[in-house]
């Protein structure tokens, strides 16, 4: 999965996460999380995915699914496959 440019993330990024995460606007943190997701989660993938925009919000929604190969905080490793459909609620604004 390519992932975006730190660069072209715009001031104000607010990242909502799902299923009663905080939102995240501190560059850092995201860098640092996203880089444990990834790592944790190697063949992370979108499908079916639908974006809608209001002004400068950005919602994506689809559904994402990866496979569980090195243990992520609060989750050890266990091969498994992980599946999450968003039902039209955002998993990130930018």
């Amino acid at each position: 999965m390519k992932c975006t440019r730190i660069s072209s993330i715009p001031p104000g990024f607010v990242s909502y996460g799902s299923h009663g995460q905080k939102p995240k606007s501190n560059l850092d943190s995201l860098i640092t999380e996203s880089k444990e997701f990834f790592h944790s989660f190697p063949d992370w993938k979108g499908e079916d995915l639908k974006a809608v925009a209001f002004g400068d919000t950005v919602l994506v929604m689809g559904t994402w699914s990866g496979t569980c190969k090195n243990d992520f905080p609060n989750m050890k490793a266990n091969g498994k496959n992980l599946m999450v459909e968003n039902e039209g609620k955002p998993l990130s604004a930018i």
